[in-house]
């Protein structure tokens, strides 16, 4: 460690899990200073708010925090959606496949792409972990509460960086656990509801898979994660042409999608289909046969439109029949 490097005077370290964003709106408020002036002053004005920062950083960026900070290039590297190279994604295409997108519009955000914790962030020490970017994240594993995207109030996305926005000569008026849009709590006790059994055993699948790199169905978790997703897309997909896979799961797993609306993509029904894909690729070979069967499922319904089918599902559908 070089003791004699020049660290920011107001440097606080990042949590484990915490998203790069999230960490530099908590350092800009410990100098007293606004998000834009940080960024010109030691960022030579690096684009922050305008841009998915926490998944196209800018090299600049990423040697400025080396030379003002302890943290060694690993830490640095987990501040960043990047660092799930090989284990949720693997080729640059298959990012926005498994990361979700925020609808970037100068600087504000269209889409509801930032989750976050109602439990988590009702507490002393607020931040946003990197996971909650993740679409495979449903809900908390530490506070077994299904994570929301939108204020609970007025169900505008996640800004944190508008809470300093027209406030000249404050900083942070607000906490960041507060809506930027309508200045209520993101944390009502209405909103913390409590996952069932299957999201948490879904959760902790999916986490120990992400953690790992590997489960019993593939050494390479990342083609585990985009047979999941991609079977959900094709679940929620408007097709009329290749809607066998979508009628099959919501007549099999009736009692997941009661209630939900497939023409409008919220989160409930995000999440209902994902539930239904991990259902899906969970069944035993047996099991697998006779849902093809009954539902007149093909390969071609799970394949079409992919660039790449992983070889650990070519395997499964063989030997299932």
């Amino acid at each position: 460690m070089n003791i004699d490097k020049q660290i920011w005077p107001g440097y606080i370290p990042p949590e484990s899990d915490e998203l790069f964003s999230s960490w530099f709106i908590r350092l800009c408020n410990e100098h007293r200073i606004k998000s834009h002036s940080f960024s010109k002053f030691y960022f030579n004005n690096s684009p922050i708010w305008n841009r998915d920062v926490d998944l196209y950083c800018p090299e600049l960026i990423i040697e400025k925090i080396k030379t003002y900070t302890f943290l060694s290039d690993i830490q640095i590297e987990n501040l960043f959606l990047n660092s799930y190279q090989d284990r949720l994604f693997n080729e640059n295409r298959d990012k926005l496949f498994t990361i979700n997108s925020l609808g970037i519009l100068h600087r504000m955000r269209k889409l509801n792409g930032l989750r976050y914790c109602p439990g988590c962030i009702d507490s002393e020490k607020v931040y946003f972990r990197k996971n909650w970017r993740l679409g495979i994240s449903l809900i908390c594993s530490k506070c077994n509460l299904i994570l929301l995207d939108s204020c609970p109030t007025c169900k505008s996305p996640i800004c944190f960086h508008r809470l300093e926005t027209g406030y000249k000569n404050s900083l942070l008026q607000y906490p960041l656990n507060k809506c930027w849009a309508c200045k209520n709590n993101l944390y009502t006790e209405h909103s913390k509801i409590p996952a069932n059994d299957l999201l948490a055993q879904y959760q902790t699948y999916v986490d120990s898979t992400l953690l790992n790199g590997y489960n019993e169905k593939t050494q390479y978790s990342f083609q585990y994660f985009y047979m999941l997703i991609s079977l959900q897309k094709k679940i929620i997909s408007k097709s009329t042409n290749w809607s066998r896979i979508k009628n099959a799961a919501k007549i099999e797993y009736e009692s997941i999608f009661l209630n939900v609306d497939f023409n409008n993509k919220d989160l409930s029904l995000l999440r209902n289909s994902l539930l239904a894909s991990f259902l899906i690729l969970q069944q035993s070979q047996e099991k697998f046969k006779s849902f093809c069967s009954n539902y007149n499922l093909r390969y071609s319904d799970f394949t079409k439109d992919l660039d790449k089918v992983p070889f650990w599902f070519i395997k499964f559908f063989r030997d299932s029949f």
